[in-house]
């Protein structure tokens, strides 16, 4: 009887170990594999002219200046362009633009051929890592060729890591180490450095708004 007991628990105890590892991905499961988990966007979207603000408008020349600063050779009209790419994908991904620029500057100072040993494009993407969910989640990104697309690449990292500072409760340098893929103190002062840099000129395009406004 007590030995019928023990088996029975021994294979309770089993059951909950293999319901927690099948539903429950651990440290040592592919993050990119993690992805599919996050709610789905519609990542199709287009952000409509009448949905954009001055706010907006203002927030995506800061940003089209910072890569021009950071990359010389880039022209006026692709930074507009991976700004307003920026602007998308922040409003689709709750992620703060500034944030996302940063991470661009950071990871391939504006370069959109950029590759490394494991990474691809201005966001710097591990596609063998994330291609299953990424996959999942975009129905125009299929390839790595698709994923070296300006547009594809920024909508990608930022879903990548908007799903980081999801799991990391919104603790901002804990996503950055996470994207990082280690916990690198001055790749995460770089990126907030920046970061800063732009929310301080936004303030003061907001107080130089605001007093040619009352003048007027």
């Amino acid at each position: 009887m007590v030995e019928a007991r023990r088996i029975s628990v021994c294979v309770f105890i089993f059951f909950v170990i293999a319901l927690i590892l099948l539903f429950y991905p651990g440290v040592s499961s592919a993050e990119g594999d993690c992805l599919v988990r996050l709610e789905h966007k519609n990542t199709a979207a287009e952000i409509s002219p009448g949905e954009i603000s001055t706010e907006s408008v203002v927030k995506r020349s800061i940003i089209a200046e910072s890569f021009l600063r950071a990359n010389h050779k880039l022209r006026k009209e692709e930074a507009w362009e991976y700004a307003s790419y920026v602007m998308e994908s922040s409003k689709l991904f709750g992620i703060d633009p500034f944030l996302i620029a940063s991470l661009i500057i950071k990871e391939s100072t504006v370069k959109r051929n950029a590759r490394s040993k494991y990474a691809y494009g201005l966001m710097q993407i591990n596609w063998k890592v994330h291609k299953k969910g990424l996959r999942s989640a975009f129905n125009q990104i299929k390839s790595l060729k698709d994923l070296m697309e300006p547009r594809n690449n920024i909508m990608a990292g930022t879903y990548i890591f908007s799903w980081y500072m999801k799991s990391s409760n919104y603790d901002v340098k804990k996503a950055l180490a996470r994207y990082l893929g280690k916990n690198g103190k001055k790749y995460i002062s770089k990126v907030l450095g920046v970061y800063n840099k732009m929310g301080n000129s936004y303030k003061l395009a907001k107080v130089k708004g605001n007093k040619e406004n009352a003048e007027s």
